[in-house]
């Protein structure tokens, strides 16, 4: 490399806003002005495909909410798990609480649920089929009041313990058939 003839350190440095630089001062701001365009431009052109990939994710979404609804369910806050089992007395005993008709205490009691549980509950309730009555006559009922249990204690023969197990049963009950609170 050749060496320098004098220092570089003490040349004047040029006017570049004099009018000799003017062309080269005009063209520089042209490129920076096309620079801040390209820039926009390609701001403008990332969110555009970010708002497109967003509209895409949320078509997506709603199209697996479609193909698997239960999986989507919302979830309850301030709802914990249920820590007593829901009391379900047989199809005919709901009927008659809905009607307001006497039903025996019996029912209520666990093994009067635990008859619901065994019996069964496929008959249609609205179904009805033909009985031999007590007098030996014969008469369409309800299949669900045909199938009745055959180990149905009365209300006043019904062993204490057996009535505290019932009490509450048959009150949640007539509560949910919307007897009045008297």
């Amino acid at each position: 490399m050749p060496r320098l003839l004098r220092d570089p350190n003490l040349d004047v440095c040029p006017d570049y806003a004099s009018e000799i630089f003017a062309a080269t001062q005009a063209r520089l701001e042209d490129d920076r002005e096309e620079h801040e365009q390209e820039v926009a431009c390609e701001e403008e052109q990332r969110a555009l495909e970010a708002e497109l990939s967003k509209d895409e994710e949320e078509a997506a979404r709603k199209e697996e909410k479609k193909k698997d609804k239960h999986k989507f369910l919302p979830i309850l806050q301030g709802v914990g798990v249920p820590t007593e089992s829901p009391v379900i007395p047989a199809t005919h005993v709901v009927r008659k609480l809905d009607k307001g008709e006497y039903v025996e205490l019996w029912h209520f009691t666990n093994d009067g649920l635990d008859d619901t549980l065994t019996t069964s509950t496929s008959v249609d309730p609205d179904a009805m089929v033909m009985s031999r009555l007590l007098d030996g006559s014969m008469a369409w009922v309800l299949a669900a009041a045909a199938c009745s249990s055959t180990k149905l204690v009365e209300d006043q023969n019904l062993l204490f313990e057996d009535f505290c197990q019932a009490a509450p049963c048959f009150v949640e009950a007539i509560q949910q058939a919307n007897w009045p609170d008297n």
